[in-house]
Order: structure tokens, then sequence, then C-alpha cells
């Protein structure tokens, strides 16, 4: 892990590789185009682009490099070639606009998440958007391999523990996070509603949910990915938990956790990190902790609530 966050901060030195956004909908059909060329303008490419079977490492042999990843979704009650049909063609139409020649899809007219409310599925294709421009795709290989470089004097310089606690927030260690959005690129799907593209599509990536409704709020359930989401009356996400292994029946979540956090530290270790929280309760139930200012809540693996060496049992991001 700490070797990718090292080769994170070197692509953050040579180049503002951020990546944007760009959506459209036409006939039903929405389309997202996350561009990894940030620091270059493309130009469009006058037809649609080609679908290619060739794996990454023939297209790069062959002078293409990848600008990107595209996502396209329709609504619909089952599944439908045509559909299918619609989906490929209007990525190929974005790949194009885009600057792309080649798409490499990942999948193609899959069935995905049930929209909440109007109970239709999604169906979705998407893939790797590719341009052939052998100057840029050694450009991109430049990056890949100074990137590497980087990282690695990075890691020695930097490597030992004590430094990287105080850099990242190790345990024990005085957490000095990267990014004040202690909920990473969680916290930005906050708020939106349930039935908007880019919820659905994220949603669909996380597999099939259990959902729960109560009379002011209704869950979403991803076992196996080890979240939950939480939804108010209006159908706005304001709430994200992620679990340790068994809680509820969950899996344990597997990405990177608010604060650098991890489910191995103990209530001690983070307070250290986070220090007191702002308010704490339990007993009855297990004990939980809120950080208000901070936009996060931690439950315990216990009911004592002196007991300091519990560890997480979740941990939740929400909106204010």
């Amino acid at each position: 892990m700490r070797q990718r966050i090292y080769r994170y901060m070197a692509f953050s030195v040579v180049a503002l590789l951020l990546g944007a956004n760009l959506a459209h909908a036409q006939g039903g059909v929405s389309v997202i185009f996350t561009t990894d060329i940030k620091w270059q303008t493309l130009d469009a490419r006058s037809s649609p682009a080609q679908v290619t079977s060739d794996n990454a490492s023939v297209l790069k042999s062959q002078g293409y490099a990848k600008i990107g990843t595209i996502i396209a979704s329709k609504e619909s009650k089952r599944y439908d070639p045509e559909i299918t049909q619609q989906l490929q063609s209007a990525i190929l139409q974005k790949a194009a606009e885009a600057g792309g020649d080649a798409v490499l899809f990942t999948r193609t007219g899959e069935m995905a998440a049930e929209t909440t409310g109007r109970h239709k599925s999604i169906v979705v294709s998407e893939g790797t958007v590719w341009r052939h421009d052998p100057d840029l795709a050694k450009m991109v290989d430049l990056l890949g391999v100074a990137a590497d470089r980087i990282a690695q004097d990075l890691e020695k310089k930097i490597g030992s523990d004590d430094v990287f606690g105080a850099m990242f927030g190790a345990p024990g260690e005085p957490a000095k996070p990267a990014a004040p959005d202690a909920g990473g690129s969680f916290s930005s799907k906050l708020g939106k509603n349930i039935n908007s593209v880019e919820m659905n599509v994220w949603m669909s990536s996380l597999g099939t949910p259990e959902i729960h409704r109560y009379s002011d709020s209704y869950f979403y359930n991803y076992k196996p990915a080890g979240i939950s989401l939480k939804f108010n009356t209006q159908d706005q996400l304001n709430a994200i938990f992620f679990y340790s292994e068994g809680a509820d029946g969950f899996s344990q979540y597997q990405g990177d956790l608010p604060y650098r956090l991890t489910f191995q530290n103990t209530r001690t270790q983070i307070e250290n990190i986070l220090g007191a929280p702002d308010d704490s309760g339990g007993g009855v139930i297990n004990i939980w902790t809120s950080y208000h200012s901070k936009g996060i809540g931690i439950t315990y693996r216990t009911k004592l609530p002196d007991d300091m060496n519990a560890r997480m049992y979740h941990i939740y991001i929400r909106t204010p």
C-alpha cells in the first residue's frame, strides 16, 4: 500500500493527472468519459472510434496511448440486444469526441443495479479509450517511468515508520490527512440523488444490494463490498458506512478509510489520531463516537465505555 501511495505522490509531481468527467445523454443513453490526459488538449476525431479486441500491451506496442475510461448506461426492465448496440454506438461516438480511435470494452450490455422507486434496472457497457498517437504514447510511458523513479526516491527518503506515520496518519501518530476531505472520493457522492446517472453507475459497480426501509430512511447494503449507503426520504445519500469483517454480516471493506485509519487500530490509537470525540454513547449497545466537525462517526466492537483496546465495528461519513 505504501508503494502505491508513493507512486500516487510521484504522478502528482510529474503531471496533473486528475482527470475530467465529460458526460452527455441522448436517447435515454447516458455516457460518462473520464480522461487520463489532463495536461494536454486532444483534438476530436472525425469518425466514431472502433472496437478493438487487442489487449493493452498490444495496443501500446502499436503506438496507442490510453487516454481515459468510458461508461454508458440506459434504463431497461430487461436485457435487450438493441440497447447494448445503442450503448456501444454512444460510447464509440463519445470516445471519438474525446480524441479516441479505439475502445477496448471491459463489459457490454450487463444488467446492473435497480433504481429505487421506479423498479427499473439499467444496462451498462464500459471500456478504456485509446488514441493512436506514438508521441503521446511515449510521453505516457515516460511519465510512468518517472513516477516509479520518484516513488522509489520518496520511499528511500521518507520510508521510516515515524516519517510515514507523521505524513499519513499511521497508528499512534498525529494524523496529517492528504486532503481535508475525510471521506476521499466518497464524500462527493453525499447529497446525490439515488436516481441520478452518476449514482446508478457507481452503485452498479458495488454489486447487488440488500434493501432495508424505515420510516425516515432506507439503506442499500452491499455486504460483499463492506459498504452500506443510507438515503433519506428525499432519496438523497446522507451517509456511507464502511464495515469490518463480520460486522452485521458484512465482509470487510478493502479500500482506504478516512484519515488513514485501519480496522486494526484500537480506540486509543484512533483518538490519538482524531482527538477526543464530540459525542459518544452506548453500553447497552456497542460504544459509538461521533466527530461532528470531521463528518465521521465510529462504532466499536465493545459495550464497555472504558475499553480503549476495542477495534472498529464500522466507520461512517455523513452530510453535515
